[in-house]
Order: structure tokens, then sequence, then C-alpha cells
């Protein structure tokens, strides 16, 4: 199933290390990449559980 993940995310990394020539820059540049990638969902998500806070005690109450 996240076979075809794998096999594309390493072959991602073996260009980045060739580019770099070093493979411990290539996983750190790799990282960086899916976190920028992921920020946006990352973001939206700190949003709303900080929405949740907010009406946690009204939520509490109804349930009381």
């Amino acid at each position: 199933m996240f076979n075809f993940l794998a096999e594309n995310f390493l072959g991602f990394i073996i260009w980045l290390r060739n580019f770099f020539n070093d493979f411990g820059l290539a996983i750190i540049t790799f990282t960086l990449i899916i976190k920028v990638i992921l920020f946006p969902i990352e973001y939206y998500v700190f949003i709303e559980e900080t929405k949740i806070i907010r009406i946690r005690p009204k939520i509490n109450d109804i349930f009381k």
C-alpha cells in the first residue's frame, strides 16, 4: 500500500544525495521540504484546536 510512496520518496532522496553529494544533507533537505508542504495543514489544525479550547467550557456546561 505504501510501497508507491516509499519508492518515490527514496528516489527523491537519492536524487538529492546526488545533488548534494551527502546523504545527511539530502535527508535534512527532504525533511524541510515535507515540513513546508505540510505547514498549511498543520496551521489549520492548530487554529481549529485553539477554537475548540475556547469553546470547551461551553461544551462541558452543555453535557453537565
